[in-house]
């Protein structure tokens, strides 16, 4: 028996391995990680949209929803796939949208509450009490901006700081003070003429 290799021996029933087997794992496996991504809510949901999909030439209704997995049969698997992917798609983006913005919700709220409780803390240690600019804009107005549009991180005047560093500060150290603006530029169309031989 060690020459034996059932694999080869039996040759997979498509209807079996595939479309009772197969097919049901899918969707199984889906419902979970329906449920993980979005909660029991859309799992439920899911089988409310199966039941109301309208009537169709050739396409089967599930009333029931999937409640009846374990009695499908292969005809009854074709049709659920179908439809079952647009099915998906819609509660995902449903429901991630509605948990994106809950979890935003308590993002801004945990910025609130870190502002108040630090300003609460040090405004004793500060001269100004901490009545400062930029503070200020993050107790008041960062919150507004990041529910307009979106997280600052794409905000940012760094590769403008870069360019400013060397395109201006650094011709300007290695300048004799004098006529700047001329030098400046020469040093720069310099720089700038011997990184485009060194692309060509």
């Amino acid at each position: 028996f060690s020459q034996l290799d059932i694999y080869l021996a039996t040759y997979p029933d498509r209807m079996h391995h595939l479309d009772l087997g197969l097919y049901k794992y899918q969707v199984i496996y889906t419902q979970e990680m329906l449920k993980n991504l979005c909660g029991q809510v859309a799992v439920d949901e899911l089988d409310k949209c199966l039941a109301t999909i309208p009537r169709f030439l050739g396409l089967k209704i599930f009333k029931h929803g999937l409640e009846n997995i374990k009695r499908l049969t292969v005809n009854e698997y074709y049709n659920m796939i179908k439809v079952f992917l647009f099915v998906i798609e819609g509660l995902i983006i449903k429901y991630s949208k509605e948990q994106n913005a809950k979890k935003q919700d308590n993002a801004l709220k945990l910025i609130t509450d870190w502002i108040t409780a630090f300003v609460k803390l040090f405004q004793h240690y500060s001269r100004s009490e901490l009545k400062l600019p930029k503070l200020h804009n993050w107790v008041y107005h960062i919150i507004n901006s990041i529910e307009e549009f979106g997280a600052i991180n794409g905000y940012t005047t760094e590769t403008y700081e870069f360019l400013h560093k060397d395109y201006v500060k650094n011709p300007y150290r290695s300048s004799n003070k004098r006529e700047l603006m001329g030098q400046i530029i020469n040093t720069v169309s310099i720089v700038f003429f011997k990184f485009i031989l060194d692309v060509i």
